[in-house]
């Protein structure tokens, strides 16, 4: 989780840096495509076989964020907390399903972004190749095949406060590369989410502990 939280908090950092070179909705269409495509040879690589009945493919594609704004952003966490709860329970490997959920996204992304941007007006220098490779394998596809993964063997609750390190790898990241500055408030934020964090985690490990150590030994 910590690997996977430091990820996906550096591609904030990522995502202003290829802005500069691409517009938003092409960075986030090849962004998913990239990673859709990956996952896809990998699973063909390791001869997975694909889900074969039609319910498995509806519960596949059906997560899904609408609207604009404030509401895009709340749809878009239902989309994902029905996505994780789904994947507990769909019988397909988990790189076939990220796969199958990044290469039709990405789609949409593509299809929006050519009505709304136009043809892709793209500068392919090195920074923009490294900076789309690491957002697309490291930020996108590895991370999403290792949520699915957790997903399947952790409590939710668990998994998901560790999520609460996304924010603050990001912060600190924007601090070290890009040099922005952090406001009072940014600082009172990041220490309310940190002792969240513990408060939540900490009790969980212990009581854990504390069971394992009360199982009757053989």
């Amino acid at each position: 989780m910590l690997w996977m939280t430091l990820a996906w908090g550096s591609c904030f950092v990522a995502i202003s840096i290829g802005l500069q070179d691409a517009p938003l909705l092409w960075l986030a269409a090849l962004r998913a495509l990239i990673a859709g495509i990956a996952l896809l040879l990998v699973t063909g690589m390791r001869r997975t076989p694909l889900p074969r009945d039609r319910r498995t493919w509806v519960l596949i594609v059906l997560p899904a964020g609408l609207g604009t704004g404030a509401w895009l952003s709340l749809s878009s966490a239902v989309a994902v907390t029905i996505g994780t709860l789904i994947s507990r329970v769909v019988r397909a490997d988990p790189f076939v399903v990220a796969a199958a959920q990044l290469l039709i996204g990405g789609s949409v992304l593509a299809i929006a972004a050519v009505v709304i941007e136009g043809p892709p007006t793209i500068n392919w220098n090195v920074r923009f190749v490294l900076t789309l490779l690491f957002l697309s394998l490291v930020g996108t596809a590895a991370t999403t095949v290792a949520w699915f993964t957790e997903a399947r063997r952790a409590r939710l609750d668990i998994l998901t406060t560790w999520t609460l390190l996304v924010p603050i790898f990001g912060i600190a990241l924007s601090l070290m590369v890009l040099g922005e500055r952090q406001s009072l408030w940014g600082w009172v934020g990041t220490a309310v989410v940190v002792v969240s964090m513990l408060l939540l985690v900490v009790p969980h490990r212990r009581s854990r502990s504390s069971h394992t150590d009360q199982a009757p030994r053989p």
